[in-house]
């Protein structure tokens, strides 16, 4: 049994329920060249009509170069950097192995547009039995100037700061764990969180999660039944308004090149994906959503999405 991460309890249900089910259209363009960096493009149209678009970069540093940057070496350092036409630029940097621990992992990022400025330090473990998580994140914006500008401008700095933490223990297919958010400039928890999981070796998985500020249950099963087919169920229940919405999907592939996907939830939303490789590196989506509820009144939603990459 391999361990897994807090956010990553009940991701093959959510896998099956939520992946592939894009409703924009959408243009992902991905190269890599032969020394390994690899160039991205990705356009969107959104359902307003508005497109939107980002460029990015991803290269490796060799051992040697990322070794350098944290003392005690790093197997690998991966850095990412992206721009949209938003305005907003991001720089991320993932070190493997950090100061040679095995499953040591430090993410450090940072964006900026404007007006705005965010950067994070993430830092993960995965071991035999536990697994662990913690992240400190501040963003800020502009200064206000004035007589008090100098302190205006460093509360601007850390006009939000938010630190969480996870940790996750298990054995024998279970596991459990918890999280909590804390917001450092408002001194309080902004949410906690509980779950326990069991998997049958890869087969199926069964997880029940409780956040207890928002007070939100939910309990999720998914089932790989062959190569060709998966069935996914999710429940949840907020406890504060009593809504409870279910959510029954399944995965199904025709051939070695193409996938059907559905789902349908107690709201009367049916949603129903296609994925075709139409050439090698080259995969098209289509997903559409409808409200069985409503199909007089609109508002059904029809996505197209083609991503190629070499």
């Amino acid at each position: 049994m391999v361990i897994k991460l807090f956010s990553k309890l009940g991701d093959t249900a959510r896998a099956v329920l939520t992946d592939d089910y894009a409703f924009d259209n959408k243009l992902t363009v991905k190269s890599t060249t032969q020394s390994g960096v690899t160039y991205s493009v990705v356009g969107v149209q959104g359902a307003g009509g508005a497109i939107g678009a980002d460029f990015g970069v991803k290269f490796k540093l060799s051992p040697s170069v990322a070794g350098s940057i944290l003392a005690g070496s790093a197997a690998a350092n991966t850095i990412t950097a992206k721009m949209n036409t938003a305005g907003r630029m991001s720089v991320e940097s993932v070190l493997e192995d950090v100061a040679g621990v095995s499953g040591l992992k430090a993410t450090l990022g940072g964006s900026a547009t404007e007006e705005v400025h965010a950067s994070s330090l993430l830092t993960e473990f995965i071991g035999a039995h536990v697994a662990l998580s913690a992240l400190a994140a501040v963003s800020g914006g502009s200064g206000a100037g004035g007589s008090d500008s100098k302190a205006n401008e460093v509360s601007s700095l850390f006009r939000s700061t938010n630190v969480s933490g996870t940790l996750v223990t298990g054995a024998g297919g279970f596991a459990v764990g918890a999280s909590a958010d804390y917001c450092v400039n408002d001194g309080a928890l902004t949410q906690y969180s509980a779950a326990v999981s069991y998997e049958d070796n890869g087969e199926s998985e069964i997880t029940l999660s409780w956040a207890g500020l928002s007070k939100a249950l939910c309990a999720s099963y998914s089932h790989v039944i062959s190569k060709d087919m998966s069935v996914a169920a999710e429940i949840q229940h907020r406890r504060s308004t009593g809504a409870t919405l279910l959510t029954v999907g399944g995965k199904f592939a025709l051939d070695d090149v193409s996938t059907v996907k559905g789902k349908i939830d107690s709201h009367g939303g049916l949603c129903l994906a296609y994925v075709q490789e139409v050439r090698p590196n080259t995969t098209l989506t289509i997903a559409s959503r409808v409200n069985m509820n409503q199909l007089d009144v609109g508002g059904h939603r029809v996505g197209v999405c083609l991503a190629y990459e070499g």
